[in-house]
């Protein structure tokens, strides 16, 4: 897995890297990070909002 170089923050660097620990191929996907929150969405239109926690240093699906 190559994700350095081509993040803008480490929360970004947290989503990447935690897209691939499951497997999701990031050209199947669109990933639109704003702070320490990203959305992750599919072709179907479908969406999962995820949160950086910089102190616990995960990522965590936000409940909405």
């Amino acid at each position: 897995m190559v994700i350095r170089g081509r993040t803008k923050s480490i929360a970004e660097y947290a989503f990447r890297k935690w897209m691939a620990d499951r497997n999701l191929a990031e050209e199947n996907f669109v990933l639109t990070v704003t702070g320490r929150e990203a959305v992750l969405a599919d072709g179907n239109g479908d969406s999962l909002t995820l949160v950086y926690d910089s102190g616990l240093r995960a990522v965590c699906l936000k409940e909405e």
